[in-house]
Parts: C-alpha cells; sequence; structure tokens
C-alpha cells in the first residue's frame, strides 16, 4: 500500500485533503493520471496542512451552494406531455437525460444525468419524486409529472 494525499474529491475513497492508504497500481494508473492525489511524501503533508482551513471553507461553500440548490429543486415540477398505448404505458420511456434536458430548459439548473437518482425510466402516467445527488452528501428531489397528450 502507499500513502497518497488526495486533492480532489474520490468516489468510494475520500474528500479532499485526505491521506489515504491505497494500492500502487491505483494510484500510479488512475489517481495521479487525473490528477486526484499526490504522494505523501514529507513536503507534501508539510504543505497539507497549510493548506487544510482553505481546503474546509471551500467544501463548507459547496456544500451550502448544494444546500441552496436542493431547496431550489424542491419547488420545481417538471410536466411531460406523452403519447400513450393501452393501459397507460408510454410509447418510449422518459429517461434521466430527457428530465436532465427538461430541467436545463425549463428552469435553467444544470444537472448531469448521472446524478438523477431514477432506479428505472419513467413508463407510466403520473407524478414521481425524482430523486437528485447534489454531492457533499447533499441529496433533493424534485416532482415529474406524465400526462397524456391531446390527440391531433
Amino acid at each position: 500500500m502507499v500513502k497518497v494525499v488526495l486533492t480532489k474529491d474520490v468516489d468510494n475513497l475520500g474528500r479532499a485533503g485526505e491521506l489515504k492508504d491505497v494500492s500502487p497500481g491505483y494510484m500510479r494508473n488512475f489517481l495521479v493520471p487525473q490528477q486526484m492525489a499526490v504522494l505523501a511524501t514529507s513536503s507534501e503533508l508539510k504543505s497539507l496542512e497549510a493548506r487544510r482551513s482553505q481546503i474546509a471553507k471551500a467544501q463548507q461553500k459547496q456544500r451550502t451552494e448544494a444546500e441552496g440548490l436542493a431547496a431550489k429543486l424542491a419547488d420545481i415540477a417538471l410536466t411531460f406531455q406523452v403519447r400513450v398505448g393501452e393501459q397507460n404505458r408510454l410509447y418510449g420511456s422518459i429517461t434521466t437525460k430527457d428530465i436532465a434536458d427538461e430541467l436545463a430548459r425549463t428552469a435553467g439548473i444544470t444537472i448531469d444525468r448521472r446524478d438523477i437518482d431514477l432506479p428505472e425510466a419513467l413508463k407510466t402516467l403520473g407524478t414521481f419524486s425524482v430523486p437528485v445527488k447534489l454531492g457533499h452528501d447533499v441529496k433533493g428531489a424534485f416532482n415529474v409529472t406524465l400526462e397524456e397528450a391531446a390527440s391531433a
């Protein structure tokens, strides 16, 4: 195992500024090329101590922004006009990409489709609560309503 200092938050490993033990291959092949970590040398550890307060302030600011976005999302309701077949099942489905695109278009909020936490695409009429991962252990949700489109 090799000790590294994380320079960015890494899923399933830790937050920026933490000291972690990782395998040499993981460090060499992924963390260092992606600039997510540096080898924990004595000089790096000294500079880490100096940067800890800056890192803590930046993380607190990002968490506050994520909480504000979660509050903003709670007030949003998206409506999709869809064609339906028998038993109110959609022709096709509404995916996380569709939801992210509509959210950006109508509310001006850009969220990566991978952060929308739907277990599967929406395939029936109704109103659904859509959970969203906003980072820094903050989760938000908003409603999506699927309505039958008026026939032409």
